[in-house]
């Protein structure tokens, strides 16, 4: 903790530096207390240590939940004093009785609060969706910051992405975002543009902003609507049917539903396995979903038969009941952004701008024609190249719009 209470209830927080000398007389003043719990608690400094405040003995805390690195001791002062501009009130660990949580810092502006949690180590998903509830019911509005090291790149416009770090994805400006800080290099973060690959895959930009060149209100403006990911998508959805080959299992479903429909990895149909805007509330791959899909409707479908969205969203209900498709929980975002017949929307949209459906309206497509499915692997490669080369605008919007 970086502030306590004194004997006659003032609040005083740790200055950001501190001598040895002045740490010697923060120590000589008389008891402090913990702000949440009332229990008393000590000044902690050394030559490596941040100075903190800790509790004397160890007692259940509601609010000290977790140990706090030094790495989040820097972090949360470093975005506290960021926050300090006209017109807002910032506290830096405010407790809410209420709810009996301690924000690592809570802002407080004209019409609306603010609670900042920077969220160095791993939560449980219960624990984290628990606190942002709490904030919701009391009109505060939560904005999760993960540490930056927590995230690795796995390409060069890949990173990996956990379940655990989907939880703070967010969107303050209609589009999904996850913010980070870094107290050793003082800059924010930003991964938007997101797009899911696979579970632990996504595509994403990385921008980042040094405290001292932007504001919170610049760090909430619009960013760009997309980034242009669909050749590294092309080239990771063919590497992964390739390698998929080698660790596919005969008794998995999404192989025995290929083996049943005469399709293999190494030569599907480039419609399957494709980007749309919103599929970040599926967890499970765009080649699995879209391929049950196709095996589960469209297959079944002959030319100038309708379909209706309802008809996708009936395939889709059906392998998540049976544990086959799974969603995402996304908490910060909006219930209603969280359906998923809006990605399976943008993809009967974009079968439409194919060719294979024809859109009617209401949510009514005919069939204009059949998937054409590659006879062998030299020939989804030919396919597959002149499908991008056409088609490699109308993925670009409308897999990140």
């Amino acid at each position: 903790m970086l502030t306590a209470k004194k004997g006659d209830g003032t609040i005083v927080t740790l200055p950001y530096k501190m001598t040895k000398q002045a740490i010697e007389d923060w120590k000589l003043e008389e008891g402090y207390y913990c702000p949440c719990c009332e229990a008393p608690v000590i000044l902690k400094a050394g030559d490596i240590k941040i100075p903190h405040f800790a509790h004397k003995q160890k007692i259940e805390c509601a609010a000290s939940s977790e140990p706090e690195s030094p790495y989040h001791l820097e972090g949360k002062r470093s975005i506290f004093e960021w926050c300090k501009r006209p017109g807002l009130r910032v506290f830096l660990e405010y407790y809410i009785p209420e709810i009996k949580q301690r924000a690592d810092i809570l802002i407080c502006g004209k019409k609306k609060r603010y609670a900042i949690e920077f969220q160095c180590s791993v939560i449980s998903e219960d624990e984290f969706m628990k606190r942002t509830a709490a904030y919701v019911s009391q009109n505060i509005t939560p904005i999760w910051i993960l540490a930056e090291k927590n995230i690795r790149k796995a390409g060069s416009s890949s990173f990996s992405f956990s379940r655990y770090h989907w939880l703070f994805l967010c969107s303050p400006s209609c589009k999904p975002l996850i913010f980070t800080f870094c107290p050793v290099t003082q800059q924010f973060g930003l991964f938007y543009g997101i797009t899911p690959f696979s579970s632990r895959t996504a595509f994403a930009k990385h921008q980042s902003y040094p405290l001292g060149e932007i504001s919170p209100f610049k760090l909430m403006a619009p960013l760009p609507d997309y980034v242009s990911i669909v050749e590294q998508w092309r080239i990771k959805r063919h590497s992964w049917c390739l390698n998929s080959i080698y660790t596919a299992k005969s008794s998995h479903p999404f192989h025995q539903s290929l083996y049943l429909n005469r399709l293999s990895l190494s030569a599907l149909p480039p419609e399957i396995g494709l980007p749309v805007p919103s599929m970040e509330i599926i967890e499970t791959p765009a080649v699995y979903w879209q391929a049950w899909l196709y095996t589960d409707l469209l297959v079944k479908k002959e030319i100038n038969e309708y379909i209706h969205i309802e008809h996708f969203a009936e395939a889709f209900l059906k392998r998540i009941k049976r544990g086959h498709i799974r969603l995402r929980n996304l908490p910060l975002i909006p219930q209603s952004d969280c359906n998923y017949l809006v990605p399976l929307s943008h993809y009967a949209g974009f079968l439409a701008i194919a060719g294979i459906l024809r859109e009617k309206g209401s949510g009514m497509f005919k069939v204009n024609r059949k998937i054409n499915i590659p006879r062998d692997s030299e020939e989804s490669v030919m396919m597959e190249k002149v499908f991008y080369e056409k088609f490699k605008s109308m993925i670009l919007k409308r897999g990140m719009e």
